[in-house]
């Protein structure tokens, strides 16, 4: 997991501007601010870091770097994706101090848990 995490900020820093928002301190309270206000700029950054998550947990898992955290079904879209994260923050506030990219992996391993 932490290989993981570890890669994901290395994806996620893009230059200098983008490190305040999306850097190693990004947590599930911050994600939850981006994907609940009234600027589209915060709501789409949020998409995008959760979509990042998700692309950056396929590619881990293809090359058998991680386990398997959710099993993401055929058709999900991000703005579904999106809104799994936001209700499992509004349901659980005490995971809003979690790193956020764990976050989106509890949600998305809650929501859409792989056989076992």
């Amino acid at each position: 997991m932490t290989r993981l995490l570890a890669l994901l900020l290395a994806l996620c820093w893009t230059g200098p501007s983008q490190a305040q928002t999306f850097g190693a301190f990004f947590n599930g309270e911050q994600l939850y601010s981006y994907l609940t206000s009234d600027d589209d700029s915060q709501r789409i950054g949020a998409r995008g870091y959760i979509a990042g998550v998700v692309d950056l947990h396929v590619v881990m898992v293809a090359s058998y770097s991680a386990p398997r955290l959710f099993c993401r079904p055929g058709g999900l879209t991000r703005d579904r994706t999106r809104e799994i994260v936001k209700d499992y923050l509004e349901n659980r506030p005490e995971s809003r101090q979690v790193f956020a990219a764990e976050v989106v992996a509890r949600a998305l391993g809650e929501a859409y848990p792989c056989p076992k």
